[in-house]
């Protein structure tokens, strides 16, 4: 997800030496409430889906084959699982869920139109006697799969990386790969590779590398994190870098997606909740936003969910109250959409999982914000290269009134004519121009700092003939 805006979140163009009443605000995601949930369990159903009793976490991974004109969507499930198979959705608000007797599996959905979802029956795998169902491998726990038309191998055009589960006691991460997203090949164990890998193994193809990252989790400190490795063949991984790690075990990070945009990297991160039976949250898995420059470590907002829950406790709930896991942006029509598994009740407990979706707008993920809303703030960045007079900011607030005025690159005195008093303050949200006056057909210096001085708005991002400068 290529940009060319300078997002007010990366850090490495700003002078945090030299702000005020500065605050990272998160947005959250606009929920698709006149289509979600997109479809359920439905083992209750009429006529029943029987192969699939619980969905659990789901680990979504949604992809769009530009061949096929699809939108496909790989998700983890239990096929098998005997306390959802026996007790009625009636009957489970005691909270007796109990896990024995559980078969984990890879299925499968698509859709024409990122709205209507159909689960075909496949023909691949047989479950009870029957091949009438959307099962694509069964044993596969947390599986990723990674769309990768630029590989030149055409049977490699889908990338399979799972926990390939073949006992009671014996699993081993595994890939496969396929040419149209369906037909997976054998799995084959990934050599030495040293993690359990019992989350969302989510892999990425790093453009600028060109090798493979995969997100996966250990445990560090007897807590759950995020782990980072590499591989060039997407068999051999290695150079493990952790990520990302909970600081105590009421905010421990589950799984984490990660996508990159605007230059930076941010994760989807499922935070789990445990260590204090009496929280509210106990139990219970956020959906947070997560940021840094590169994929080695990104910064986990805990104190603001990205997917707000919905209302209520199990079994009166939202289908979204309890657990939230999720997949990178994916566009749909003129929108960008981030499609989850919510679920309405406690990880381990009794709960319903649902497919749903929420409308996300890449350029105003987060914004910096006065922490005091009474006073207004200020920015200023580090020397930043013009190549033209055309810069614009994009902004929003009720009542918004920015000031702005260029800084010398080494003294920070201001410039001569852009000044404060010269600027043409922005009192509108959206895309504006920064202009001065009498400077309209100038040519800005070739470098410069940029101060704001900011009211009752958020800064989301600058784009047009502005580029950042290496440090």
């Amino acid at each position: 997800m290529a940009s060319n805006h300078l997002l007010f979140l990366d850090t490495s163009w700003l002078d945090f030496q030299e702000v005020s009443n500065l605050w990272l605000k998160v947005f959250p995601l606009r929920k698709d409430f006149v289509h979600s949930p997109l479809f359920g369990e439905d083992y209750f159903a009429d006529p029943p889906k029987t192969w699939q009793p619980r969905i659990d976490n789901g680990y979504p991974n949604v992809v769009y084959d530009e061949q096929e004109k699809l939108y496909r969507l790989y998700y983890t499930a239990f096929v098998k699982d005997a306390a959802s198979e026996s007790t009625p959705l009636a009957g489970r608000e005691a909270d007796n869920y109990y896990k024995a007797g559980r078969q984990v599996a890879l299925c499968y959905a698509e859709s024409a139109d990122g709205i209507v979802w159909d689960r075909p029956n496949l023909g691949i795998c047989e479950f009870e006697g029957s091949k009438h169902n959307n099962i694509l491998l069964l044993g596969a726990h947390g599986s990723g799969v990674l769309y990768d038309p630029t590989d030149p191998d055409p049977n490699r055009k889908y990338k399979l990386i799972c926990r390939y589960e073949s006992g009671e006691d014996e699993s081993q991460v595994s890939v496969a790969f396929s040419g149209d997203g369906i037909h997976f090949s054998d799995l084959v164990p990934c050599p030495d590779f040293k993690w359990e890998g019992n989350t969302h193994n989510f892999p990425m193809r790093d453009e600028q590398s060109g090798k493979y990252f995969l997100f996966t989790r250990d445990v560090i400190n007897g807590m759950r994190a995020i782990i980072r490795l590499t591989s060039k063949d997407f068999l051999h991984w290695e150079d493990k870098h952790v990520v990302a790690c909970g600081i105590s075990p009421a905010s421990q990070v589950y799984s984490m997606p990660v996508f990159p945009y605007g230059g930076l990297y941010f994760g989807l991160a499922s935070i789990y909740h445990e260590g204090n039976r009496e929280s509210e949250n106990y139990d219970l898995v956020d959906l947070c936003f997560a940021f840094g420059s590169n994929p080695d470590y990104l910064t986990v907002i805990t104190s603001q969910d990205w997917i707000k829950h919905g209302p209520g406790k199990y079994p009166a709930a939202a289908f979204d109250a309890g657990c939230i896991f999720a997949a990178p942006p994916i566009r749909v029509g003129e929108r960008d959409y981030v499609y989850y598994f919510g679920s309405n009740g406690q990880h381990s407990q009794f709960r319903e999982t649902s497919f749903a979706r929420a409308q996300i707008d890449l350029k105003r993920m987060a914004a910096l914000v006065a922490a005091d809303e009474s006073r207004p703030f200020e920015v200023l960045t580090l020397p930043l290269a013009f190549t033209g007079n055309q810069v614009r900011l994009l902004s929003e607030g009720a009542h918004p009134s920015i000031r702005y005025r260029l800084l010398d690159p080494k003294t920070k005195e201001p410039i001569v004519g852009y000044d404060y008093e010269d600027c043409l303050p922005i009192t509108r949200s959206g895309w504006q121009n920064l202009s001065f006056q009498g400077r309209m057909q100038s040519p800005w210096p070739e470098k410069a700092r940029i101060q704001l001085e900011v009211e009752e708005s958020a800064l989301f991002a600058l784009d047009g003939s502005v580029e950042k400068i290496s440090r």
